[in-house]
């Protein structure tokens, strides 16, 4: 029994499918119309001027179309329209160039035709039905003949009424279960291939997309690598310049001056902090995409074996997980290391750590 009920909603919820469209005809109609007025006028300035607005009310009218057919095929009907701007003559030539519009044309045309024969399909199972069962009240009447004939037979009485009319009736439901549903999908169908942009198209589109991307990270990465390159030029590189100028002249003046000497020496030293600290800066904005992702955990262990002998933190952090019953420590910090330049803070552990600074 719920079989036949799910059949029976499906069997309505496609003849319900089937009547809007026949309720988008008149509207197709209106449309087409416009649309070859407009386009047989684009070669007048007026026409120039109304057609975009004839296409924008044909993507209006076919979106209709797709949203009824998204709704019993349960699947977004996608289409992707060339975007109207610019001028007159621009956006004319946007419209035309769109083969979208073509699309929309030829659907509202065709479903002028095929939403008719559809909807007339579908209706004639109701009609046959509501025949079926209207036939005993009428039959008797005074006919010419006395007498109609169903599928060749002739209701001529009481029993041949009885007997063929429920089996006529159970025919028709059970094949109108299966056809209307058959009608609503190939209308649905139909409308799906005639009004979504083709996969080849919006594959196109997609490799555009990406390449136009892809073209904006280079130009973004080559921005970035001449932003370092000048920081490096015009500040790191002068102050080391100025370093070993100074140190240079405090070598040839040590026997001489050695006040002076001096002096200078303590002034490369001040312009090596200065370096040192514009350095860092300029290395904090290179921000290792690992330290984002895992932390300083997953890049310690990758740095070169020379660099692991030159530091240690000054501390080590004991890490205790719920689901863990050993706890191994891990060298990291919660806090940027001094002696490290430019390491960020990793993301907040989901453990419980615990710092202990070495002796």
């Amino acid at each position: 029994m719920s079989g036949v009920r799910r059949r029976l909603g499906r069997a309505v919820r496609a003849t319900g499918r089937l009547l809007l469209g026949l309720l988008l005809v008149p509207v197709c109609v209106f449309g087409s119309v416009v649309f070859v007025l407009a386009f047989l006028s684009s070669a007048t300035f007026v026409g120039l001027i109304i057609l975009p607005y004839v296409v924008r009310l044909n993507r209006w009218i076919a979106g209709r179309g797709r949203k009824v057919a998204a709704g019993w095929l349960g699947e977004p009907v996608v289409a992707e329209y060339a975007p109207i701007r610019g001028g007159i003559l621009a956006r004319a030539r946007i419209v035309l160039g769109d083969p979208m519009t073509w699309r929309d044309a030829g659907w509202m045309a065709g479903h002028i035709v095929i939403g008719v024969i559809m909807a007339a399909l579908g209706l004639s199972v109701w009609a046959a039905l509501g025949f079926d069962l209207s036939v005993p009240i009428w039959w008797w009447a005074p006919l010419p003949e006395h007498s109609i004939y169903l599928v060749g037979f002739a209701l001529d009485s009481w029993p041949r009424v009885l007997i063929t009319i429920p089996l006529h009736f159970l025919a028709v439901a059970t094949a109108g279960s299966y056809v209307l549903p058959l009608l609503a999908t190939a209308d649905a169908r139909l409308t799906r291939a005639m009004l979504a942009t083709p996969e080849r198209v919006r594959l196109a589109e997609r490799v555009v997309e990406l390449t136009e991307t892809r073209t904006a990270a280079l130009d973004a990465h080559g921005a970035e690598l001449r932003r370092i390159e000048r920081d490096l030029h015009d500040g790191a590189q002068a102050r080391l310049v100025s370093i070993a100028m100074r140190l240079g002249v405090a070598e040839r003046i040590l026997a001489a001056d050695p006040g002076k000497a001096a002096e200078l020496i303590a002034e490369a030293r001040l312009s090596t902090e200065e370096t040192m600290t514009e350095l860092r800066d300029i290395i904090r904005g290179m921000y290792p995409p690992i330290l984002a992702d895992r932390g300083l955990p997953a890049r310690w262990p990758r740095s070169p074996p020379a660099a692991r002998s030159r530091w240690r933190p000054p501390w080590t952090a004991w890490t205790a997980c719920p689901r863990r019953s050993r706890r191994p420590p891990i060298s990291w910090s919660r806090r940027r290391s001094p002696t490290w330049p430019g390491t960020a803070p990793p993301p907040a552990p989901r453990c419980t750590c615990t710092a202990t600074r070495r002796r």
